[in-house]
C-alpha cells in the first residue's frame, strides 16, 4: 500500500474536490469522507478550535475503477506502515471495489454492530489497535449490497456530543461505549449529521463489489446505522490489526 503524494497534497489544498489519479498502476479516484470536518465541530458546538484538534478532514475513501486486489496485512496481522500513516491524518480509510487476497480473506470474524451505539473495538494498551471491516465480493452473503451502514466519530466529538447533552465526562473516562443521537429521527439524523459531523461508510455498491474500511480505535468511535426499524443487514466482516 503506497502512499499518494502528490494527490494527497492537492486534497489537502482542495479538500472538496474528488480527484483522480493512477495508484500501483490502477486508475483511482481519490476524495475525503467530510472535508472541514474540525470546522463543522466548532461551528456546531460553538467551541474553540483546540477541542477538536485530532482530525482537520475525516475519512480518506479511494476508489478503484477495476477490482483490485489489496493485501492489506501479512499472516500476523499487521498493517503497512504506510496505511496507519493515512489513519493518523484523516482517520477512517475506505477502499471501493477492493478485495483480500484468497490466504487471508476469513482472518477474523463477522459482527451486526447495534443501532446507534458508538464503541471502540480495542484500546491502546492491546497490541491490534486497528479495526478492518471488511465486505467480501465473493461471499454468498457479504457479495450482496448491505442495507446497513457504519459510522464514525472522533473521540473528540463524542465527548464534545455527550457535553452538550448534559451527560459530561471528564478526560480521563474511558470512552469505550456510549449511546450517541438515539433520541434523534432517522430523517433528521441523514439531513443534519450524516456526511457533515458524522462520517458514514454505506456498504453500497452494487453486488460483488468488494469494499474495505481501515480505522484506529484509540482515536475513533464507531456503531451501525440501520435506516428502518427492520435493523437490516448482514454481519460485516471484521478483523485486529497490528
Amino acid at each position: 500500500m503506497t502512499i499518494l503524494p502528490k494527490v494527497l497534497d492537492q486534497l489537502r489544498q482542495q479538500p472538496d474536490e474528488t480527484l483522480p489519479c493512477c495508484w500501483n498502476q490502477r486508475e483511482v479516484t481519490v476524495r475525503l469522507g467530510i472535508p472541514h470536518y474540525q470546522d463543522k465541530l466548532e461551528l456546531h458546538y460553538q467551541l474553540p478550535t483546540s477541542t477538536f484538534s485530532r482530525f482537520r478532514h475525516l475519512g480518506l475513501i479511494i476508489e478503484f475503477e477495476q477490482a483490485t486486489e489489496l493485501a492489506l496485512h501479512d499472516d500476523e496481522m499487521r498493517l503497512p506502515a504506510e496505511a496507519r500513516v493515512l489513519m493518523e491524518e484523516f482517520g477512517p480509510v475506505v477502499l471501493k471495489n477492493a478485495y483480500l487476497p484468497g490466504n487471508i480473506e476469513d482472518a477474523g470474524h463477522r459482527n451486526r454492530f447495534p443501532h446507534l451505539s458508538f464503541h471502540r473495538d480495542r484500546n491502546e494498551h492491546q497490541p491490534t489497535p486497528y479495526s478492518l471491516f471488511y465486505r467480501n465480493p465473493f461471499d454468498d452473503i457479504q457479495k450482496y449490497t448491505r442495507t446497513a451502514s457504519t459510522l464514525f466519530i472522533s473521540n473528540q466529538h463524542a465527548r464534545a456530543e455527550l457535553q452538550a447533552t448534559g451527560l459530561g465526562i471528564a478526560p480521563s473516562t474511558d470512552l469505550s461505549h456510549t449511546h450517541l443521537y438515539t433520541e434523534v429521527h432517522n430523517a433528521s439524523l441523514i439531513k443534519d449529521y450524516l456526511g457533515t459531523l458524522i462520517l458514514e461508510q454505506p456498504w453500497d455498491r452494487v453486488q460483488g463489489t468488494g469494499e474495505i474500511c481501515l480505522q484506529d480505535n484509540r482515536q475513533l468511535m464507531h456503531a451501525s446505522y440501520y435506516h428502518n426499524a427492520s435493523r437490516d443487514g448482514y454481519r460485516i466482516g471484521v478483523r485486529y490489526l497490528g
